[in-house]
């Protein structure tokens, strides 16, 4: 099959792109009726303060919000949950003060923030079908790619979350990659990390790609940390999220944590799938009457390919991972050199929904009550 160049690939895929923005940008009003989007709101309640407050609104828990700003409404704060400050690194709250100069961040309703990430996720989705244009005829390829697209959906539509900015981001940087412009590459990837921290698990291929231009990643991590610690300001809450830790907060949102283990051994059925869906990926298998068994060889012996299969089952030491944390792996497919390995990564995409099933059902006393009654308070 001939390769498209990525004018090609939007002249291919323009009806479509354009049929479906239109109908995404529908929804959103409706979706809103119904749905509380709290991280939006919240995340535009701190870009409209960046403009009066700078990057001291890293100081602000929600509880300084609520008694500084008169009638700020419910669903833009966090304080029946959490009383953090600003938890998100600097790009995020850069992309939400920038919306907030269009659109009043305090009261809302926000559908401008919906609208421009659903048109940031469609630029994302062309940016990935045309990435991963040698898979488009294989079955399992159609499946991630339509996997991608109902997150996204989900994640525009439903509640606005940053991701769909960052996977731009990401995406750009494999695109640079992939025409070897490693510097370029390393610094979309620091500006993904700077805007949410789950694109960092590509380093190791950025790095063994081309040592030297890791330094442009480094440095423009740090030249965008530095104005919070010029400033003095906390940075409490962004640590403690990024290292999951129990001050940020300690309820377990994770089915598949391997720490329910000392509470209810049967639980590490949980986090066993993610370990069984890894060995599908690296070790041989022998079809019996169409079941593959598993057999004591590796399949590959890539390092990097290995890493890649292995990252993802760092979520198992994780209390706090929602459900969309998922969706950050879907990339990992255009990192692998071989189709084979590409395909048997779909036994970790498949693993996580199956883990999170099997987590939920052996606790279900905790997460039918606690989690489960904190995702309905997000509908109306």
């Amino acid at each position: 099959m001939e390769m498209l160049t990525l004018r090609g690939t939007i002249k291919k895929f323009k009806k479509h792109l354009v049929v479906s923005i239109v109908i995404w940008s529908i929804v959103v009003p409706i979706a809103d009726g119904f749905i509380v989007q709290r991280d939006r709101n919240r995340n535009m309640l701190y870009g409209e303060l960046f403009w009066s407050e700078g990057f001291h609104v890293y100081d602000l828990t929600d509880e300084d919000l609520n008694n500084t700003i008169p009638n700020i409404p419910n669903d833009h704060l966090l304080t029946d949950v959490l009383n953090v400050t600003y938890e998100y690194p600097i790009i995020t709250l850069m992309f939400y003060a920038g919306i907030a100069l269009i659109e009043p961040g305090i009261y809302g309703p926000h559908f401008l923030a919906n609208w421009i990430l659903v048109m940031i996720f469609h630029l994302s989705l062309l940016l990935f079908v045309f990435l991963s244009q040698k898979y488009w005829q294989h079955q399992w390829y159609k499946e991630v790619f339509g996997a991608y697209y109902c997150y996204g959906f989900f994640l525009t539509v439903g509640f606005a979350k940053i991701e769909p900015f960052v996977d731009l981001l990401f995406l750009c940087a494999i695109y640079f990659l992939r025409k070897k412009k490693y510097f370029q590459a390393n610094i979309m990837l620091g500006l993904a990390f700077q805007t949410k921290l789950y694109p960092a698990y590509a380093l190791p291929y950025f790095f063994v790609s081309n040592p030297v231009a890791s330094i442009a990643f480094f440095l423009t991590t740090i030249s965008l940390f530095l104005p919070l610690l010029i400033t003095g300001v906390s940075n409490e809450s962004l640590i403690a999220h990024l290292l999951n830790s129990s001050s940020y907060s300690d309820i377990i949102t994770n089915p598949f944590y391997i720490g329910w283990v000392a509470q209810n051994p049967i639980s590490i059925l949980a986090p066993l799938v993610l370990f069984i869906a890894f060995l599908y990926c690296t070790l041989e298998t022998k079809n019996w009457k169409g079941i593959p068994i598993l057999q004591p060889r590796f399949r590959i012996q890539q390092p990097l390919a290995i890493l890649l299969y292995l990252i993802p089952l760092g979520l198992v030491f994780l209390s706090w991972v929602l459900i969309w944390y998922y969706a950050w792996f879907f990339f990992s497919i255009l990192l692998f050199e071989r189709e084979i390995n590409a395909r048997k990564y779909r036994y970790i995409l498949v693993g996580f929904a199956i883990a999170h099933i099997v987590g939920v059902l052996v606790n279900p006393g905790y997460f039918l009550v606690g989690p489960l009654q904190e995702f309905l308070n997000h509908f109306k």
